[in-house]
């Protein structure tokens, strides 16, 4: 069996990653399967939201059973966010080196943002096309009009910072922008897992993003709502990243546990400023707090 050696621990001694485990992507069926089970839910979470119901059928019983059964959609982009983490990091495993930094950018680009430009079109035809007859719809109220801003601000995959283009066009389009800016991030995240370890940099991924997205929230700036810049997903971002570093780990015990005095102390830190950063979040949302 071909093993490497590779750093998830924080205690840096040397931990087997099985990379003929991650040489072939058979197993990543199940994967499939999950990202088909969340886009699915999407589209139900989507559809559910554009029907208006009126009159005495109102307040029917399976409608609102609809609802709440599919009222947990944003979530659903957040499974997306942690599986994207984890299959980015899968090749990595295996060639235990990140490789031209420009090529991967380049590669991206090619899988997200032309089928999104693709999208952005044919959105852009529909509304065209069918402005008329939708005017009066769920979604007319929050994706028109379209202004010549809220075009080029989706060409640069920026709509998501503003909360007046956020939803516009169409208002899937936000996560597209958030996921492309965390893959920017990337190189400098898997960078910083294979000099401080995997543990310690989701830690400090998680602390910086939550803080960022906190002073965000209550300077409103950068759209910090649901539908904005997110910048809290790449916490789980990395988490998908470090579960694939974990799941192809031989020794995952050593992984666990810490071994090292040091590390506990670290752990038991982050664990609290984590939970702090949480608290205050929760506050300012419930709240309402701005300056």
């Amino acid at each position: 069996m071909n093993v490497t050696s590779n750093t998830f621990s924080d205690d840096k001694s040397s931990v087997l990653v099985n990379s003929q485990s991650v040489s072939s992507y058979s197993h990543l069926s199940w994967l499939d399967q999950i990202r088909g089970c969340a886009a699915l839910y999407v589209v139900c979470h989507h559809a559910v939201r554009q029907v208006i119901i009126i009159g005495n059928h109102a307040h029917d019983p399976f409608y609102r059973f609809l609802q709440l059964a599919t009222g947990f959609g944003h979530y659903a982009v957040d499974i997306f966010i942690v599986l994207s983490g984890y299959c980015l990091m899968l090749p990595l495993i295996r060639k235990q080196h990140f490789g031209s930094i420009l090529n991967f950018y380049i590669r991206r680009t090619a899988r997200i943002v032309l089928p999104y430009y693709g999208a952005l079109f044919l959105t852009l035809i529909c509304i065209y096309f069918l402005m008329g007859e939708m005017q009066d719809s769920v979604w007319a109220g929050s994706a028109l009009p379209v202004t010549f801003e809220s075009v080029w601000k989706h060409l640069l995959l920026i709509h998501q910072w503003f909360p007046s283009d956020a939803t516009k066009i169409n208002g899937a389009f936000w996560s597209i922008g958030v996921e492309y800016q965390i893959y920017f991030l990337f190189p400098l995240f898997y960078f910083l897992a294979r000099k401080f370890g995997f543990v310690r940099t989701f830690f400090i991924i998680t602390i910086i993003s939550y803080t960022l997205w906190t002073i965000c929230f209550y300077f409103d700036i950068f759209n910090a709502g649901e539908n904005g810049a997110s910048i809290y997903y790449c916490s789980l971002f990395f988490m998908g990243a470090a579960a694939a570093q974990f799941a192809n780990q031989q020794n995952k015990t050593q992984a666990i546990l810490f071994i090292d005095g040091h590390s506990k102390t670290i752990m038991l830190i982050a664990f609290a400023g984590i939970g702090a950063i949480a608290l205050v979040s929760s506050l300012i949302g419930h709240f309402n707090l701005s300056v």
